[in-house]
């Protein structure tokens, strides 16, 4: 066993980048941000994921994702059919909730590269409001950054 390979190796890693540094969160005031194609589905950007908040103190992606049995929602299905308005009220606590991804590009912070946008359903809602108005069209185009 080469110990100087394993050495190097964890140091890589340590100083790499890590994966939450491709997470973007807006910060307070205004920002100007670029939503890009997704590279794994040129026809739309978003990437919707269910995960269950809260279990243990943590969070979990739910297989129900991809669609995969998930037996925290069999569980929750099997508790809200009870009929105790209890058991319904935690059975519907423990769904999995909708998280949306988007690809972007922070505009000023390019060199940075490609970060994912978390955001719930209303946010979700709101940017495909605007994506369906033919005012904006669009709003993925790169071609459309050509000012001319």
């Amino acid at each position: 066993m080469n110990l100087d390979l394993i050495k190097r190796r964890l140091t890589d890693i340590k100083t790499s980048s890590q994966k939450s540094d491709r997470l973007w969160k807006p910060k307070p005031g205004k920002t100007v941000i670029r939503i890009l194609p997704y590279q794994y589905n040129a026809e739309y950007p978003f990437i919707e994921m269910l995960f269950h908040y809260g279990i243990g103190k943590k969070s979990y992606l739910s297989p129900s994702t991809y669609n995969k049995p998930d037996p925290i929602v069999e569980f929750s299905d099997k508790l809200k059919k009870s009929g105790s308005t209890d058991d319904w009220k935690l059975g519907k606590k423990m769904e999995p909730k909708l998280r949306i991804y988007a690809p972007i590009l922070v505009r000023g912070e390019e060199k940075d590269g490609v970060k994912f946008w978390g955001f719930g359903k209303q946010i979700y809602q709101e940017i495909l409001s605007f994506m369906d108005d033919s005012d904006y069209g669009d709003i993925t185009d790169l071609l459309s950054l050509i000012h001319i």
